[in-house]
């Protein structure tokens, strides 16, 4: 996996992309192998508690009776993390409507993507990883993975996404790694 690039990992579900992403989001205890950044060799604590899963927000797989607001969580994020944006900007950087941020991200819809990494950047993590994606996911979502994709790249992160076809990574970033897993 490379920094300020995005990392494809290409295949076909079940041929292992999915729970590589799970894996370096912490998703899973499963893993057994070598983890490799810029060519170092890793261990997985580091990785896992700078890594945010798409998708989710700061409860994960956790259901619990209430949750914060996005609009909370990403202020939660600026004070913990210390971050230097303020909440109002990455909110702005990554189009997370006002209408969006004030519900939790169960009830956002197709805005959940975006409002996730939002929340992920708040807490200033390095390491995003996609749910496995195919195609027709990958263009109904192209807009905005394209632009948050290139603010991540902008700023050194990690970007994994186990996807289907290298095409699918080419739409979505100039900068590109392949992993092919088939």
């Amino acid at each position: 996996m490379y920094a300020g690039i995005l990392n494809g990992i290409v295949g076909e579900f079940g041929n292992g992309g999915a729970i590589l992403s799970y894996i370096l989001a912490n998703n899973t205890n499963l893993y057994e192998g070598k983890i490799y950044i810029d060519d170092k060799k890793e261990t997985i604590s580091p990785i896992v508690e700078n890594s945010w899963y798409i998708g989710y927000d700061i409860y994960g797989f956790r259901k619990p009776l209430k949750r914060k607001t996005i609009r909370k969580q990403i202020m939660d994020g600026v004070r913990e993390s210390q971050c230097d944006l303020n909440a109002d900007a990455i909110q702005n950087m990554f189009e997370v409507s006002e209408a969006g941020a004030r519900k939790s991200i169960q009830k956002v819809g197709m805005e959940r993507w975006k409002a996730s990494i939002a929340i992920g950047y708040a807490y200033q993590k390095k390491i995003f990883c996609y749910p496995w994606m195919n195609s027709r996911d990958v263009e109904l979502l192209r807009e905005q993975m394209t632009k948050s994709i290139q603010i991540l790249i902008e700023n050194n992160c990690i970007v994994v996404l186990p996807t289907t076809k290298e095409e699918n990574i080419k739409k979505l970033s100039a900068k590109y790694n392949i992993i092919n897993v088939d």
